[in-house]
């Protein structure tokens, strides 16, 4: 055939692939879906990667392929080409698919579950916008202690980062191979270190010697978090908590047991706070099912459980019980849009501890934090909002949103060397990434004017 075909052929191919990729992303953003792909070396710089080792030829599926080395930026999520750049080397590969001509395999690195480009982004991008399910690629294999999936994304390394440095403090993914102590939000691992450590500390009391580190963790482990997460799973707790995990709810009710003995003098021990803590966050069915339980323990025990609350989500309940912020900070509204993003605020006051804590020369409390906290960051960026009229620019979004956006936004030009003060920084985010104020939404805008080109797709045809 006319090798001009081929051409023509591969040149409509990948306007088509370009164009899927605008579409893509705009589902992907309103699905909230990761849109980009992965960078290797964010991967490499934070987990803790224990050795390499070559697997030889394999077919990949190209589903799990979610990263790549060098050209992350070419190809959104599902491997369609981003920039006009890149047409030339991918239409030269869409040629050779025409012609039937063999192409070398692909240069991937596996870690976890998935896979990054070391070399072939174009024959992956071509495969998969050809229909393809999988590719061959010689692999060679990063060995890491944390699980890695196709549903990784960037934000997501913050959190496999935390659980990568906890399982490296504690050598836990040693002493004890089956451990999956996997949290959904931020800020939780350095809380489980202060538990193991308040442990080793007692351990050493209790037996009048010193306890070593691994010690203290294999007992702590095997003593106070698998004899809890058997109750949550005896008691079939985690069904009524969706989208969260075993370990997340094993150091919510460690917060929450420490409450209760702080409310009642005593401590009312693990199963009275999982039920406790069932009945006052679970959703009806949980108090159907543990109800009556709970209510028998704690009549033995002379507790009266505290009153189930309504309406809030169980994430920012969760939040205020941790950090009694609603005592300590009365004049604050800390309501996300987003639950999930409560673990977020949780680790922004974590770091701000730490960073007092350096600078005051002692362990600063976490109420003496959350207070400082407040005066000297979440106020301050509050009190911009309003003065500017910022929330306005932001349809259906809180102030605590826009908080911890400015934060970022903060974060972002000071690692560019430009720092900005916070009336400035929340400003120059309103501008660039607020509505005009005219009630719209430029992501609506977007969105209307993706439907007139549709209509006028379908009209054409």
């Amino acid at each position: 055939m006319d090798t001009r075909w081929y051409e023509a052929q591969a040149r409509e191919d990948f306007a088509r692939a370009r164009r899927k990729a605008f579409f893509q992303s705009i589902g992907a953003l309103l699905a909230r879906r990761p849109r980009d792909l992965v960078p290797l070396e964010e991967v490499r710089a934070r987990l803790n990667i224990r050795g390499s080792a070559y697997r030889g030829l394999q077919q990949v599926p190209l589903t799990k392929i979610v990263g790549s080395e060098g050209r992350y930026s070419d190809f959104d999520r599902q491997f369609l080409p981003r920039r006009t750049k890149t047409q030339e080397r991918w239409q030269s590969v869409d040629i050779a698919h025409y012609e039937e001509k063999p192409l070398p395999p692909v240069d991937l690195y596996k870690i976890g579950e998935v896979y990054f480009v070391k070399d072939g982004n174009h024959r992956v991008s071509v495969a998969r916008e050809r229909g393809q399910s999988e590719i061959d690629a010689y692999v060679t294999e990063y060995l890491v202690d944390v699980p890695l999936d196709e549903r990784l994304s960037v934000r997501d390394l913050l959190l496999k980062e935390e659980y990568s440095d906890f399982l490296d403090w504690t050598n836990l993914a040693a002493l004890r191979p089956d451990q999956r102590i996997e949290l959904s939000a931020l800020g939780g691992y350095l809380e489980f270190i202060e538990y193991i450590n308040a442990h080793r500390y007692h351990l050493a009391q209790e037996q009048n010697r010193e306890v070593f580190n691994d010690e203290a963790v294999t007992n702590w482990y095997d003593t106070v978090y698998l004899p809890l997460v058997r109750l949550i799973r005896e008691h079939k707790i985690l069904a009524q908590f969706p989208g969260r995990t075993e370990a997340d709810l094993a150091l919510w009710i460690m917060q929450h047991r420490r409450s209760l003995a702080d409310v009642f003098g005593f401590d009312p021990g693990p199963e009275l706070a999982v039920l406790d803590y069932a009945t006052q966050f679970g959703k009806r069915s949980v108090l159907e099912t543990v109800g009556q339980a709970a209510q028998t323990i704690a009549s033995s025990a002379r507790i009266a459980l505290i009153p189930a609350r309504e309406n809030p989500p169980l994430e920012l309940l969760d939040f205020l019980e941790w950090s009694k912020i609603d005592q300590l900070c009365p004049d604050v509204d800390v309501r996300i849009s987003g639950d999930t993003d409560y673990g977020r605020l949780r680790s922004h006051i974590l770091d701000h501890r730490y960073f007092l804590s350096q600078e005051r020369g002692y362990e600063v409390p976490l109420g003496e934090a959350i207070e400082h906290w407040c005066g000297e960051w979440y106020n301050p960026v509050i009190k911009a909002i309003r003065e500017q009229g910022t929330l306005s620019h932001f349809p259906g979004r809180t102030e605590t949103d826009l908080f911890l956006w400015i934060m970022d936004h903060l974060h972002y030009r000071k690692q560019a060397n430009q720092p900005l003060d916070v009336s400035t920084a929340t400003a120059q985010y309103t501008s660039e990434f607020g509505t005009e104020g005219d009630g719209g939404s430029s992501l609506k805008t977007l969105i209307e004017g993706v439907g007139r080109l549709l209509g006028l797709g379908r009209a054409a045809r």
